[in-house]
């Protein structure tokens, strides 16, 4: 799960997804979460694409968390 800070950038963000996917984290979770807590909003990416997140419910599998408002 990654959490947005004022510092992160899309571009880094994307980056550090490409690297935990190409790591293997797909074998550990299906996903990788970027989340902004603030609005509920995100991205789920695995290894078949990124889904966006705009009603702040983030799942993988059986496991799912709410954020946001």
């Amino acid at each position: 799960m990654e959490i947005l800070s004022p510092d992160d950038t899309a571009v880094d963000l994307r980056a550090e997804v490409h690297e935990y996917l190409a790591f293997g984290v797909a074998y550990v979770w299906i996903n990788v979460w970027i989340m902004d807590p603030s609005n509920g909003t995100g991205e789920i990416h695995t290894p078949a694409g990124i889904e966006r997140v705009q009603n702040g419910r983030f799942h993988a599998g059986e496991v799912a968390i709410q954020v946001g408002r």
